[in-house]
């Protein structure tokens, strides 16, 4: 019997290596000023904007086709700013969908079928408005190898 695996840390560490290649920040992002790139549920106190947040809303659901285990998959990446208006957003979101918008992920044990970008919504804190939130969404499609 096989057992039923998920895409989703396999697509986590492949956005991250895109995002840090051998440990540092792609040189496109570097170049904006980004600071950091960080899991969503571990972000170092007083981080300096702006930064890099994934996985936030990531989520996945089977998708098997031709007796093979696929897995479509919501990968959440987020862009954080204090910059006024979303205009640092929008640049970052650039160098973002160049590196994952219809272009291949490394993946260990899964087949890449396609990352699509799906979604951008700017979005502004409650408790700080002078902080930006630029949410954007990739579909991926893999499939167990």
């Amino acid at each position: 019997m096989t057992a039923t695996r998920t895409s989703l840390s396999e697509l986590q560490t492949a956005f991250y290596a895109k995002l840090m290649p051998i440990g540092s920040l792609q040189s496109d992002l570097a170049t904006l000023g980004v600071t950091g790139v960080f899991d969503f549920g571990y972000l170092p106190e007083n981080q300096a904007f702006p930064y890099i947040t994934l996985f936030s809303g990531a989520g996945e659901r089977p998708d098997n086709v031709f007796g093979t285990r696929g897995y479509a998959s919501t990968i959440q990446v987020d862009i954080w700013s204090i910059y006024g208006g979303y205009k640092e957003c929008y640049s970052i979101l650039n160098v973002i969908n160049t590196l994952f918008d219809q272009q291949h992920l490394s993946l260990a044990t899964h087949a890449h079928v396609y990352t699509l970008y799906s979604l951008g919504r700017p979005l502004s804190d409650p408790g700080d408005e002078r902080i930006r939130r630029f949410m954007c969404q990739y579909t991926t499609f893999t499939q167990e190898a």
